[in-house]
């Protein structure tokens, strides 16, 4: 290690370069008690003295040592915590992009450990240094900056004095534009926080505008983004309520996108949600009367994402749903029909043990026509609806169903027919011995009128 020191010290670019990457290697696999104080005192001066002077390298050993001696010896380092929050001020302004980039990464990178009654004060410091370099042009840097706020959010209420919400979302809604995935992932992230955290202390209007701006996040090609911003969506709903951040949600379904519309209907079932669904299905029943294929489309993929996590509630709102099911069932265009039938499947689930099986079977008698469908994802769609059915009404009931066709003349109605029958037999054989007719007459060749 005394050597390694040595080596840093030395002028030869390529040295020093190898140097950091030994004392990296050796760091990560050494235990925290193998170096001296002594030594860690030294490693840290020539560390901050080279991060004063504006040295860097590309690969990043340098601020990684300068991360791991900080955090596994802070009994040393902390100390030096002053000189690292003002060099870091003063690397955050200069012209090279590296620079930036590595003050960013190391104050990111010691906050956590921060977070203890004789340093929390430091942690309002570095949050507010953050927050006058959302201006940032490197999406890269910037990604990193706004990670640090909201993981200084999330470590101490401190970091709360250091920001100001009416200061920093209008900062945020410029840089949602910005093409970075990272940078689009950690501002919805931020943005969603400081909903949850502050959220009062913006007017319903300026949340409103923000909203119209996360739309756009939904046309993002990254999947996790628009999971994120569906959260956030769910967040600004609960602060000022429902109704107006569903006026442009549904407008959304609209779009000819049909990444914007999945992520559109995701995020009115979140809404629903958390806004309970009692507040927001009259409004989606009252869209759905809407000739549009597209509106229709998503109201129903939004139901089927809302019937997959509400569980017990979904026994209240059978009755109110019941007209729209089965005119989604009824519907003409396939796709309605495989939504309708993703959605009578979760509800078959989510209902078990509640008294609810004639509205089972009522909707039940509505899916059952369409067992000859050809598409492979309507065809799944229904044999899935009917094994939920099956749970919920029990297999002898639904093999009243099956028996009619088991010896059609059709070998395409004989294949589906049998193809159930499979099905309940494996799910239910129990249940079908009380099911299977009375063969008696038919063995001893005694044909009776039935």
């Amino acid at each position: 290690m005394t050597k390694l020191l040595y080596m840093i010290k030395n002028e030869n670019e390529v040295f020093k370069f190898r140097a950091l990457e030994t004392l990296y290697e050796l760091l990560e696999k050494s235990s925290t008690n193998k170096i001296s104080f002594l030594l860690v005192e030294e490693f840290l001066e020539i560390f901050l003295k080279l991060f004063s002077s504006g040295f860097y390298d590309v690969k990043g050993f340098f601020i990684k040592n300068l991360i791991i001696l900080f955090v596994n010896y802070s009994s040393v380092s902390f100390k030096y915590i002053n000189q690292i929050i003002y060099v870091t001020k003063k690397n955050l302004r200069n012209k090279n992009t590296l620079i930036r980039r590595a003050s960013a990464q190391l104050v990111t990178g010691i906050l956590y450990k921060l977070n203890n009654y004789q340093t929390k004060h430091y942690i309002y410091q570095i949050t507010f240094i953050l927050n006058e370099n959302l201006n940032e042009e490197d999406p890269i840097t910037l990604g990193i900056v706004i990670f640090g706020i909201i993981k200084a959010l999330k470590i101490s209420e401190m970091a709360f004095l250091g920001t100001s919400g009416r200061i920093i979302i209008p900062k945020l809604i410029p840089i949602l534009r910005n093409k970075n995935a990272e940078v689009q992932k950690n501002a919805v992230i931020l943005l969603g926080y400081l909903a949850d955290k502050m959220g009062v202390f913006l007017s319903p209007k300026e949340w409103l505008r923000i909203s119209f701006s996360l739309l756009d996040i939904f046309r993002s090609d990254f999947k996790n983004v628009r999971r994120n911003a569906v959260n956030t969506f769910g967040i600004i709903a609960k602060v000022i309520g429902p109704q107006d951040i569903l006026f442009f949600l549904l407008n959304n379904l609209k779009v000819q996108e049909r990444q914007c519309r999945i992520s559109t209907a995701i995020a009115i079932a979140v809404i629903c949600e958390i806004c309970s669904p009692i507040i927001v299905l009259p409004f989606l029943i009252q869209e759905y009367i809407i000739l549009d294929s597209n509106i229709q489309n998503g109201i129903l993929k939004s139901l089927a994402f809302l019937f997959e996590f509400i569980g017990e509630q979904t026994k209240n709102l059978i009755l109110i749903l019941l007209p729209l099911l089965e005119s989604a069932i009824t519907n003409q265009d396939v796709v309605h029909r495989q939504i309708a039938c993703n959605i009578i499947q979760h509800v078959s689930i989510n209902v078990l043990n509640m008294n609810c099986e004639e509205l089972i079977q009522h909707l039940f008698n509505y899916v059952w026509p369409n067992i000859f469908e050809r598409s492979p994802h309507m065809k799944k769609a229904v044999v899935n609806c009917i094994d939920s059915c099956r749970v919920i009404l029990g297999g002898s009931l639904i093999y009243f169903y099956v028996i009619n066709g088991l010896f059609h003349p059709s070998k395409k109605v004989r294949d589906i027919y049998w193809y159930i029958n499979n099905l309940i037999y494996v799910g239910s054989q129990p249940a079908l011995i009380v099911a299977y007719p009375n063969l008696e007459h038919f063995l001893i060749h005694k044909y009776m009128n039935i």
